[in-house]
């Protein structure tokens, strides 16, 4: 009987691979960088020859979850900016290095990160929705047990949505994207902005990451509460919009920026609260569990469900 089941989150810096028995323990993670430059059959190959070199006795593979920061569908990363991906078939690729009987499961990497929390948490909702605040925005959304990919894989991409708050121009080409308020980069570029203008006393001279401003508004610094509102009221304008669709009972807040816990969460509520007239849709928001494991359990439970 085969045993093992390996997890792959593929990024633009570094690959997290994780171990799985056949019953959800995590045996071991480790991560090596990633070289974007020898380009995707070389990763690929590398990553068959990771999992080869661990497993040892290949026979003992069941199969193995990838995940990758773009739009997948079928198998097929159809493209990945941050790896210079371009319809590349992983599913074909790994099935020929790895062999037929083992399942390869391909998803994008945020999906996996909201089927891993959800089946890892003890979260009672037919619709559940994670937002990953890192230095973009991603999502997943998990429907009855499923998640919900969209006609082609594009369903989540949540950091995309306008909010309409500033003409910050986001990395797709488009202004007002999601992202460009409430993720890691969009609060480093508020609080400069609001620095450069010279709008609120604050002790802060430059900005070094969004936990600097969290930190600083925490101490009750001025200029870093009110960006910390301005990203709160945009992650409750997002919510509101989902929420008008999808009804979701559960928003999990996960990423980077969820390490504000609490104190970020408390700011959302308030905001969403006064959002939520005329049609009345409540949603418990709650800040995500595995943290930068949650794409690795994702993983896990995309080979389950695949094979």
């Amino acid at each position: 009987m085969r045993k093992r089941i390996y997890s792959v989150d593929v990024g633009g810096t570094s690959i997290k691979y994780g171990v799985f028995d056949s019953k959800k323990k995590l045996l071991k993670a480790w991560s090596v960088p990633t070289d974007v430059a020898i380009g995707s059959e070389a990763i690929l190959e590398a990553i068959a020859t990771e999992i080869k070199n661990d497993c040892e006795d290949v026979s003992q593979l069941f199969g193995v979850g990838l995940g990758f920061p773009g739009t997948v569908n079928e198998g097929i990363v159809i493209k990945a900016p941050n790896l210079n991906w371009e319809m590349v078939d992983v599913k074909a690729a790994l099935t020929r290095l790895l062999g037929e009987k083992v399942v390869i499961a391909v998803e994008n990497d945020a999906n996996l990160a909201a089927l891993g929390e959800y089946r890892s948490s003890s979260i009672d909702s037919d619709a559940m929705v994670l937002f990953t605040l890192g230095t973009g925005i991603g999502g997943g959304i998990v429907l009855n047990g499923k998640l919900w990919r969209g006609h082609n894989g594009l369903a989540a991409e949540i950091g995309h949505l306008d909010i309409g708050m500033f003409d910050f121009v986001c990395g797709c080409g488009e202004t007002s994207c999601f992202e460009t308020v409430a993720s890691a980069t969009g609060i480093k570029r508020l609080a400069t902005m609001y620095i450069d203008n010279k709008r609120f006393n604050t002790s802060i001279e430059t900005v070094y990451s969004a936990k600097q401003i969290f930190d600083a508004a925490k101490t009750g610094d001025k200029l870093a509460l009110h960006v910390v509102d301005k990203a709160a009221l945009a992650i409750a304008k997002a919510t509101r919009m989902i929420a008008l669709v999808l009804n979701p009972d559960t928003v999990l807040i996960g990423g980077g920026v969820s390490e504000a816990g609490s104190f970020l969460i408390e700011r959302i509520e308030e905001n969403y609260q006064a959002l939520n007239r005329g049609i009345q849709i409540p949603v418990s928001f709650q800040t995500a569990s595995l943290g930068n494991q949650a794409g690795l359990y994702g993983g896990y439970e995309a080979v389950k469900d695949y094979g």
